[in-house]
């Protein structure tokens, strides 16, 4: 009977119905008994039967079970070999198990499979020198990098801060947790992860920015300094009336911040405004009165010269 539980087209229609409503494990099983019936099954049926474990695997992983979701990628690649999230995961299962010489042959297989993944090129190089920072730590930044890209910024951030504390040589988690602390307004963990980074070997131009950045954000309020700093980059374009504009608003948002007072000075004194500027300029004195370059410049808007 061509509809009996045996008959190989019975077994398939019946996988391929729990494999398009979503009903992985009844998917697996349907699968598993249409191989046992059709040996010789073609490669279509194999991919379908990869996506199932590969569904099955991303659930273990969101559920903390990474020993059952490294087995269920590893039967993806057997069934599809070209299966790029199976290769993906299977490298990340195996990265976060502290296994990095398999993480890094992984990640090279799926890098073949989609050369022009910048992620995966990034968790290569991390699979490289992962263990120099322990499972525990590599463990919590995969999952933080995760919750960045499903923008779970908060949990993110709880994330990379974790690895740091777990590696405090972890460049790449200072620096994440750096970045994203910025993004949420966060200033102290910002300042907290960017004097860490650039007390170890080898900060970058931006680390230093950032941890500039960062401090003064401390004192002056994050939204100020950016406008600042946004109003000193139209400065140094030539853009003189935009510059003014944003040095002005910087006061606004902040007006302790000298700084931005003594360059609110500055571009009204050589727009030849003398009182405008004069105003600007007693302001940074009076902030900061080691500030000789404004009480200078002070004197001269207040003589119009």
């Amino acid at each position: 009977m061509s509809a009996a539980p045996g008959n190989p087209d019975y077994l398939k229609l019946r996988a391929q119905i729990y494999t398009e409503v979503g009903f992985w494990r009844q998917a697996e099983l349907a699968w598993n008994a249409y191989f046992r019936a059709a040996p010789g099954a073609g490669t279509p049926e194999s991919q379908q039967a990869a996506a199932v474990q590969y569904n099955l695997g991303y659930a273990a992983y969101t559920r903390n079970m990474p020993d059952q979701a490294a087995a269920f990628f590893s039967t993806c690649l057997q069934l599809d070999a070209a299966n790029v999230p199976c290769a993906t995961w299977a490298a990340r299962t195996a990265l976060e198990a502290g296994n990095y010489t398999q993480a890094q042959t992984l990640y090279a297989r799926a890098l073949t499979l989609n050369p022009a993944d910048k992620t995966l090129a990034y968790f290569q190089g991390l699979a490289q020198s992962a263990g120099r920072y322990g499972p525990a730590a590599t463990r919590a930044f995969s999952r933080a990098y995760g919750d960045r890209e499903a923008g779970r910024k908060t949990q993110a951030l709880a994330g990379f801060q974790e690895a740091a504390r777990s590696a405090p040589n972890f460049t790449e988690a200072q620096r994440e947790a750096g970045r994203l602390a910025l993004e949420l307004g966060n200033t102290q963990a910002a300042l907290d992860a960017y004097t860490a980074l650039n007390a170890l070997p080898g900060p970058t131009a931006a680390d230093r920015f950032n941890l500039a950045l960062a401090t003064e954000a401390q004192q002056y309020g994050l939204g100020a300094v950016q406008t600042y700093r946004a109003a000193y980059q139209k400065y140094t374009a030539g853009e003189k009336a935009a510059a003014e504009t944003g040095f002005q608003a910087a006061t606004q948002q902040s007006p302790t911040y000298a700084k931005a007072w003594a360059w609110l000075g500055r571009v009204r004194y050589e727009a030849k405004n003398y009182a405008a500027a004069a105003e600007a300029y007693a302001q940074a004195v009076t902030l900061d009165p080691t500030d000789r370059s404004s009480a200078y410049y002070l004197k001269l808007s207040q003589q119009g010269k």
